[in-house]
């Protein structure tokens, strides 16, 4: 029987390669999961984020994709649960998004070129606490 998804995004570095989305009818049916395709391996896997913010839950997703892949790499069973290489991300940090402007400065022959690139960048906030 095929999943049914809903809220399905792909993600804007991997594209189609990794998703995340919810599952109709299931338990977690409001958390979000994800589905991602590892080169030379048969099939996809899924698994559940238990998280209902859909930018935390891709921002999740594609540090577990990052982890799937470098366990991949180094000859490690991708269907175990792995250790984490990324930190946890706690859900009560704060998701927050800045502009970036970057110069691209090139030369060809005597002739300098400057493109200016502007994008945004998306990061988790750290909790910093003092004892």
């Amino acid at each position: 029987m095929a999943a049914t998804y809903r809220d399905r995004q792909d993600s804007k570095i991997y594209g189609p390669r990794l998703i995340i989305f919810r599952r109709k009818g299931s338990p977690t049916d409001g958390s979000f999961s994800f589905r991602a395709k590892i080169d030379g391996h048969k099939g996809c896997i899924r698994r559940t984020l238990k998280e209902t913010n859909p930018d935390r839950a891709m921002i999740l997703a594609e540090q577990e994709y990052e982890n799937l892949r470098v366990r991949d790499r180094g000859g490690f069973s991708l269907n175990s649960k792995p250790a984490i290489l990324f930190p946890v991300i706690p859900k009560t940090a704060t998701l927050r998004e800045f502009r970036c402007e970057d110069a691209i400065v090139e030369t060809v022959g005597d002739t300098t070129v400057i493109a200016l690139h502007s994008s945004t960048r998306r990061y988790i906030e750290p909790e910093i606490s003092f004892s």
